[in-house]
């Protein structure tokens, strides 16, 4: 048999039919399909996601799906196809890198989100009666470092979005400040809407921390959903699936602000102590708090967790916890 030997057909067939077994422990055969042989990345994701106690439905899916997205497109398999003198040497798949199994994992959750049912319509909500104009602002009083990584993790849900390390390293050099932390601003446009409309800063504003790695994982899939599906569902996607399945994963540390970003996060934190003062808003706490960032922890999200998380959802869907 020339091109991929019999052996790489056997343990294509075996992860199809739920098998688990390393593919250097495999010594099983098969013909060969008339379809091309998936990659070393494809078959090592199909591998884990079985090990997960995942459908051979989605292991089908992902054996048949590219990568999306920068970088390789084709890892081949070790000892499964001719060697070369050009082009990508053959990897064993135990040694394809977290980063391309998740590349190849979020194409196919993309297209298991594209794919799934309609949701019904929401239930319509009853309008509250209340005195009209009334309401109170809560802002969030917590270390600019959190309230920095809140941001980020909501812009994650709603569109395209760098890195943390990237975005907080550009939006430094461009000295911006996201408009959520433009604390006056925020204020002077809910007062605006009514003329009993007070603001004030609390702890109690700021929600659980998101663990990073499912932030990591949104996005990188909420991007793929714009070729895949129209914009309405698109949004209805995001609004209803990704955003509430997000939120839930909760427990997280927040990542750390990278060190070349640090002075400007603690400018931020200084605009927004002058913004508060300014205003005169009340504050609930230490408006000292502001400039309580973490020393040490993780700049980046962990990539053997972002490829558990992956794992984890192409076994058991987006239903939250």
């Amino acid at each position: 048999m020339t091109g991929t030997d019999a052996r790489g057909w056997g343990w294509v067939a075996h992860l199809r039919e739920g098998g688990c077994t390393p593919w250097a422990e495999f010594t099983g055969t098969a013909a060969p399909d008339a379809g091309p042989f998936p990659g070393a990345a494809q078959l090592e994701l199909a591998r884990r996601v079985n090990l997960a106690g995942g459908s051979t439905d989605v292991v089908r899916r992902i054996l048949g799906t590219g990568a999306p997205a920068r970088g390789r497109q084709e890892f081949l398999l070790r000892g499964a196809v001719a060697e070369r003198d050009y082009g990508p040497r053959p990897v064993d798949p135990s040694e394809v890198p977290p980063a391309e199994l998740v590349r190849v994992a979020v194409g196919a959750l993309a297209e298991q989100l594209a794919r799934a049912p309609r949701l019904p319509a929401p239930a319509p909500q009853r309008r509250r009666r209340c005195a009209r104009g009334s309401g109170v602002l809560a802002l969030p009083l917590a270390p600019v470092d959190a309230l920095l990584y809140d941001v980020w993790a909501s812009r994650a849900a709603r569109g395209p979005v760098l890195p943390w390390p990237q975005w907080t390293v550009r939006s430094a050099h461009l000295e911006r400040v996201p408009a959520a932390l433009r604390f006056r601003r925020r204020g002077e446009e809910w007062r605006a809407t009514g003329f009993r409309r007070r603001v004030e800063l609390t702890a109690a504003a700021l929600g659980p921390v998101i663990e990073p790695e499912a932030v990591e994982v949104v996005r990188k899939v909420q991007p793929l959903l714009g070729g895949l599906v129209d914009p309405t569902r698109r949004a209805e996607l995001v609004d209803r699936v990704l955003r509430p399945w997000m939120e839930a994963r909760t427990g997280g540390t927040a990542l750390v602000v990278p060190e070349e970003a640090r002075a400007w996060a603690r400018g931020v934190a200084e605009g927004i102590a002058a913004d508060v003062r300014r205003a005169g808003y009340p504050v609930r706490g230490d408006l000292g708090t502001l400039w309580a960032m973490a020393e040490a922890g993780r700049a980046r999200p962990l990539g053997e967790r972002v490829l558990e998380v992956t794992v984890q959802v192409l076994c058991d869907g987006w239903e939250t916890r």
